[in-house]
C-alpha cells in the first residue's frame, strides 16, 4: 500500500496535469476560433471569384485565354485536400472515403493529386496511384507556397493531360461537422444568364 507521502505526490501530479491540460484546451480553442473566422470570412471572396470567372467564360473563349477552353473528354484530375497532422476526427477519413467511392463509381482515366500527408498516406494504403503530392502548407499557406500546385494543374490542363480538374475537400459546416465536397475547377462553367456582361471590356 502506498504511503501518505506517495499519495500526496500523486494528487499533486494529477493537479499539475489538469492545469496543463486546461491551458492546452484554451490554446486549442483560440486557434480553432481564428481558423473558423478566417474560413467564414473568405467565403464571400471565393464566391465572387467563381461568379466573375463564370461571367468571363460565358462571353469569352479559348481564343482570348487558353484556360477558358471547354473540353468534352473524360480524363480527370482530382485534387484531394486533407491535413498533414492526425487528431482531426473524421475529417480526413470522410474525404478519403468520398474519393474512394468516386473512383469506384466513375471508373476511367483518373489521376490523383494529394495535398496533405494524411490523405496521401491513406490513398496509398488503398493502392490508389498518386500523380503528385504536396505537404507542409501549414495553417496559413502563402501564394508562393501554392504556386507549384497551381502551375502543375494549369500546365497539365493546357497540354491536354486532363480534360477536367476537380477539387475534393472538407467543407466547414460547423465546429463538429465538416462535409466532403467536390467542386469543378476546370473547365470553367459559364454563367447561364449573360445579360449585362460586357465581353469586350475584359482585359488579360
Amino acid at each position: 500500500m502506498p504511503s501518505q507521502r506517495e499519495i500526496r505526490r500523486r494528487i499533486a501530479s494529477v493537479r499539475n496535469i489538469k492545469q496543463i491540460t486546461r491551458a492546452m484546451q484554451f490554446v486549442a480553442a483560440s486557434k480553432l476560433k481564428r481558423a473558423q473566422d478566417a474560413t467564414l470570412a473568405s467565403r464571400p471572396y471565393s464566391d465572387k471569384i467563381d461568379e466573375v470567372l463564370a461571367d468571363v467564360a460565358s462571353v469569352l473563349g479559348e481564343q482570348e485565354h487558353p484556360l477558358l477552353a471547354q473540353r468534352e473528354g473524360t480524363r480527370r484530375c482530382i485534387v484531394v485536400f486533407t491535413t498533414d497532422r492526425p487528431l482531426a476526427g473524421a475529417l480526413n477519413a470522410n474525404v478519403v472515403r468520398f474519393v474512394g467511392r468516386e473512383i469506384l463509381e466513375h471508373r476511367g482515366d483518373i489521376a490523383i493529386v494529394a495535398v496533405g500527408r494524411k490523405g496521401r498516406d491513406a490513398l496509398r494504403r488503398m493502392r490508389v496511384p498518386i500523380a503528385a503530392s504536396f505537404a507542409n502548407y501549414g495553417d496559413r499557406p502563402s501564394f508562393a507556397d501554392v504556386l507549384p500546385l497551381a502551375r502543375l494543374i494549369t500546365d497539365d490542363y493546357l497540354t491536354g493531360t486532363y480534360d477536367r480538374v476537380e477539387l475534393v475537400y472538407a467543407e466547414f459546416i460547423s465546429t463538429l461537422t465538416q462535409r466532403p465536397r467536390m467542386d469543378a475547377l476546370l473547365p470553367i462553367h459559364p454563367s447561364a444568364d449573360t445579360r449585362g456582361i460586357p465581353g469586350n471590356q475584359f482585359i488579360f
